[in-house]
């Protein structure tokens, strides 16, 4: 018994003349539906074209008048820098309020998976990041709602472990 893969190997080589079946090769294919469909496939496939010629001048004269044209360069839109320093905000506000505003009374069990909240925060530099920080002070007040701000010596070793676990990916 011939396996089909193999024999699908050998259609290009078959349709294009460089071999030809052998007579158990012809019997599997004249048995076997799907073989038999690849091979009428490969087979129409190969008369696509047969007979074309391409103009390789006129082509390439054709593509690069259509990339002169304006409209073909696509336009990236312009995002403000406000747009994207405010939704870095609103994401970090989120992690913030997520791993920093919690009491060492609501620590999560060590089975609680753990999810790092930001990871494009990641890339920014120190200033970029207290920039950030600055835009959330300046949005959200505090003390002033009633939030006392967290502090690194706040965590247990557990969170400050897990938190770092999380910046690390």
């Amino acid at each position: 018994m011939i396996p089909c893969d193999a024999l699908a190997d050998r259609l290009p080589d078959v349709v294009h003349g460089r071999a030809t079946w052998t007579d158990d090769e012809a019997r599997h294919i004249a048995g076997c539906d799907g073989c038999a469909a690849e091979w009428r496939l490969v087979r129409a496939g190969s008369i696509i074209g047969r007979g074309t010629v391409l103009d390789h001048d006129a082509v390439a004269t054709a593509v690069l008048a259509r990339l002169r044209r304006p409209e073909a360069v696509p336009v990236r839109p312009h995002v403000p820098w406000s747009t994207v320093a405010l939704g870095l905000a609103a994401a970090a506000s989120i992690a913030f309020a997520v791993v920093w505003s919690r009491d060492n009374a609501s620590v999560p069990s060590p089975a609680a998976p753990v999810v790092a909240l930001l990871p494009e925060l990641n890339a920014l530099t120190e200033g970029e990041l207290e920039q950030v920080l600055g835009l959330i002070e300046a949005s959200v007040p505090g003390e002033a709602a009633g939030v006392r701000p967290a502090q690194m010596s706040d965590l247990t070793d557990d969170e400050l472990e897990r938190l770092l676990r999380s910046v690390e990916g």
